[in-house]
């Protein structure tokens, strides 16, 4: 009756089925194979997939969607998300369920993924939100590869309550949960999964079509409500990808970068008409982020640059020396203040080592920072893009100091009408920020032939910004 009344015309009636479903699928009972028994007589996979295909609002604007259908999904997802977490509960080591059950409760898993990623994908961030509770399932999940199988057979009540007191217990502390950071060796059809997964994460990390961009404040048409929303759907996205990045590096390395890389040569190849605002933004997002996942996270210059290890120990002994030198010129400098009768020599400082990096070959993140700038990607007719450009600027400015011919198109793009010459309040107050970053913590690496540039493009005259100089420092 439930399932007949799914495929009703009128969408009130498929929504009281979907929550008897619910509540159906979430009943508590002690046998979990009576439980599962249940769960499969229910047939939520096959009653459901048929409708979510019929129901798909694939590539409409927010605005243009059928609210009743978007509800409907939005509950069907609800359902699935149920459906699953409890088919969870019973393949985990420590369940009690028999092998057997647990057996059939993988394979059904196993035929609602398909179902989920469509639902995970879905672009009504209701829909999506609502199997976020299964998605964290699967990836607490991924990290339970111990079958009980192989444990001591419990034949009486007396050797089952040694094994679920004692000896459970430690064989579960030992071996059922693989440590944090630890790389997985994944079969092919769970790789092909997660490479699914991640594309989908992804997708779902986009911009939605049509929808209106803003920082979140009264700078243009979007509503703060929506935005805000959407950061904090980006926010949960990413640590979906953070979990994956920590068992497979490998994986989670090679479909960023080919998004990365798919969006910036599509740019080079077609420019705007090839490639969508929000396909932009995410690109450089991603790029931004990179240095925030675990699995891709390594500090100071080994990000971008592979340094051989000769090369290394002598700038780490250089480093060291220089700040022995500094100390003691210091202390030097305090003597003789303190004690004008007597004369002290100066301590030399120790130079800095110079060292060509462009010799070296490039890291992935340092490749993908290379092709970033030179793709020209700022050009993009989207203050979302340009602006975004600027934030990875501003983080990665330490790159530019290895690769200084990349900090003239780097500040042409701030100083133009992308960044503080901006038509938009908002994105211009951001952008002078970025700015000011950027040369500050590039002081030491600009070319002195880029300073009447920066001074033109901020409308100061060089000789209006040595007075003022000079006379602050008077």
């Amino acid at each position: 009756m439930l399932n007949r009344l799914l495929q009703h015309a009128h969408i009130p009636f498929r929504l009281l089925a979907l929550d008897a479903l619910s509540r159906i699928v979430l009943k508590g009972m002690k046998d979990p194979g009576e439980k599962l028994q249940l769960l499969s007589f229910l047939s939520i996979g096959s009653a459901l997939g048929p409708l979510e295909q019929a129901t798909a609002q694939t590539g409409l604007a927010l605005a243009d969607r059928d609210e009743a259908i978007d509800v409907f999904r939005e509950r069907m997802a609800k359902l699935l998300n149920n459906f699953g977490i409890e088919l969870g509960k019973m393949v985990t080591p420590d369940a009690l369920a028999e092998e057997a059950t647990k057996r059939e409760a993988e394979q059904m898993l196993e035929a609602c993924l398909p179902l989920f990623l469509r639902l995970l994908g879905d672009e009504h961030p209701e829909t999506s939100s609502a199997v976020f509770g299964f998605l964290d399932d699967i990836l607490k999940r991924v990290r339970y590869p111990l079958s009980l199988s192989n444990l001591p057979d419990a034949a009486c009540a007396r050797e089952y309550l040694l094994l679920t007191r004692f000896l459970l217990p430690g064989r579960l502390r030992q071996h059922k949960k693989a440590k944090k950071g630890e790389v997985l060796a994944l079969t092919a059809e769970k790789r092909a999964f997660f490479t699914s997964l991640l594309q989908t994460i992804l997708k779902k990390m986009e911009w939605a079509p049509g929808a209106d961009w803003s920082l979140g404040e009264d700078d243009g048409d979007a509503d703060p409500d929506e935005v805000a929303n959407f950061q904090t759907l980006r926010r949960q996205l990413k640590t979906a990808l953070e979990a994956v990045a920590n068992f497979d590096p490998e994986l989670f390395v090679g479909t960023l970068s080919q998004v990365i890389n798919g969006t910036l040569e599509a740019f080079q190849a077609g420019g705007a008409a090839g490639v969508s605002w929000q396909q932009a933004e995410l690109a450089l997002f991603l790029v931004y982020s990179w240095s925030e996942f675990t699995a891709t996270k390594v500090s100071g210059r080994g990000a971008f640059i592979q340094i051989p290890a000769d090369v290394q120990a002598a700038l780490d002994k250089n480093k060291l020396s220089r700040k022995a030198s500094f100390s003691t010129s210091a202390a030097a400098a305090n003597n003789a203040g303190s004690d004008s009768g007597m004369t002290s020599g100066t301590a030399t400082p120790t130079p800095k080592l110079q060292v060509d990096y462009t010799a070296f070959p490039l890291t992935v993140q340092g490749e993908i920072l290379l092709r970033t700038v030179r793709s020209d990607i700022s050009s993009y007719p989207h203050p979302s893009v340009a602006l975004q450009f600027f934030e990875c600027a501003s983080r990665y400015a330490e790159f530019c100091k290895m690769r200084v011919d990349l900090i003239g198109p780097t500040l042409g793009a701030l100083l133009d009408q992308r960044g503080i010459h901006s038509t938009q309040p908002a994105v211009q107050e951001r952008a002078f920020y970025l700015f000011h970053k950027f040369i500050r913590d590039l002081r030491g690496s600009l070319d002195a032939g880029l300073v009447p540039q920066i001074l033109s493009s901020m409308n100061v005259s060089p000789a209006s910004f040595v007075s003022r100089h000079t006379s602050s420092s008077s």
